[in-house]
């Protein structure tokens, strides 16, 4: 079964977010393979929701897309919310999941 898959508005500004910094220090083809990565890991996220574990909270669940990079979400019924995209890099006290 196929859940649907709801951007938050978070999500939609930290992916725009990531996606314009990606454009100042990679090149085009980079770029475009972390694309197509995030859009296979939300289409795993759409077909298998639990397959990713969850975070420091037990309802959000995190989906590393590069090494640097994890989505984070949530399931709800037969949606999936997109929360946010976040830099893996960063110190993990500061993240809100």
């Amino acid at each position: 079964m196929a859940y649907t898959v709801i951007w938050s508005v978070e999500a939609e500004t930290t992916y725009a977010n990531l996606l314009n910094f990606l454009e100042e220090r990679w090149s085009d083809r980079q770029i475009n393979r972390f694309i197509e990565r995030s859009e296979e890991v939300i289409r795993f996220i759409g077909n298998n929701p639990l397959m990713y574990p969850c975070s420091k909270t037990r309802e959000i669940h995190r989906a590393v897309i590069s090494k640097q990079t994890s989505l984070y979400y949530y399931i709800t019924g037969e949606v999936v919310v997109l929360l946010s995209f976040e830099d893996n890099r960063q110190n993990p006290k500061r993240s809100k999941y």
